[in-house]
């Protein structure tokens, strides 16, 4: 008999082990994360709130912070300018996150007419030997703009087509595969026009990764760009 509930004893506790480890492989699998991105132009350093709670503080212009695991569901979104504790009213939201996501939040336009791009990004690497490339127009200033992605950096927009025509404002482009290279560059025009605004420069790119490249106004005047690492 003893015998008997001491195995008995032992199947329940690798039973209740079972379980556990099942039950963390599932959050594991299902986890959400969030990154977030300043692309205010009139405010230089943010503080970013989810349901009251800081969620990144000091968040400079142009700059997006490292991805985080969040909860599922649908967080309240505020925004403060930081050393305030005033949030921006135009920023107060309430958001939709899903379980196994990847999302980047990019605060952008002016604060008075502030809007939030919530994007779904890619977090599984592309076919070997490939990259894969998306574009934000995150300035409000540009307005609708052709976007270009030309190899070797350098080349002239002249004589070829876009490879995402009409852009708008807090608009979003799917990912783009290319072939893995270091001798691409981006290029933002007006929309029908080949007048160069913004100019990522040379990109080196490497099997496997992944890559958000968002055009911006520049404080100082102008416009520029940022490049955000989705994956590797």
């Amino acid at each position: 008999m003893n015998r008997f509930w001491k195995l008995l004893s032992h199947g329940i506790g690798l039973l209740a082990l079972g379980v556990v480890l099942l039950s963390l492989g599932c959050g594991g699998s299902n986890s959400t994360k969030l990154r977030v991105m300043n692309a205010v132009p009139d405010q230089s350093l943010l503080t970013f709130l989810l349901n009251g709670n800081s969620f990144a503080a000091n968040v400079a212009y142009q700059t997006a912070t490292s991805y985080q695991t969040v909860n599922s569901g649908s967080p309240q979104l505020q925004i403060e300018p930081s050393g305030s504790s005033v949030p921006i009213p135009a920023f107060s939201q309430s958001l939709s996150l899903s379980g196994g996501n990847n999302y980047t939040l990019v605060a952008t336009n002016f604060s008075a007419n502030g809007h939030i791009v919530l994007l779904m990004d890619q977090n599984t690497a592309p076919a070997s030997g490939d990259v894969s490339i998306r574009v934000v127009n995150a300035s409000p200033s540009l307005g609708t703009a052709d976007v270009y992605i030309v190899s070797p950096p350098g080349t002239s927009i002249d004589a070829l087509s876009p490879a995402i025509s009409g852009l708008a404002f807090a608009a979003v482009s799917s990912y783009q595969s290319l072939t893995a290279s270091s001798n691409y560059e981006v290029i933002f025009a007006p929309a029908n026009t080949k007048f160069t605004v913004i100019d990522s420069g040379p990109l080196g790119l490497t099997s496997g990764q992944v890559r958000t490249i968002v055009g911006l106004n520049s404080q100082g005047g102008g416009f520029t760009d940022a490049v955000l690492p989705d994956l590797n």
